[in-house]
């Protein structure tokens, strides 16, 4: 779902280090009913930029 709502942007839920190579593999699939329904979906960095983990969470909002 990310992707196919930012189609042009690279970004990441994790990356290795050393070398920053960067990996998607924090993943939202949905059928098409469910697809429609989803208004925005983004990574939260929070946790990973504070230390607390090595990914960052991929965030979906789902309309009613």
């Amino acid at each position: 779902m990310w992707r196919s709502l930012h189609p042009d942007v690279r970004e990441y839920s994790w990356f290795s280090r050393p070398g920053d190579n960067g990996f998607r593999l924090d993943c939202v699939y949905a059928g098409p009913d469910l697809a429609q329904r989803i208004r925005f979906c983004a990574f939260d960095h929070a946790p990973c930029l504070a230390g607390e983990t090595d990914h960052s969470g991929l965030v979906p909002v789902v309309s009613d």
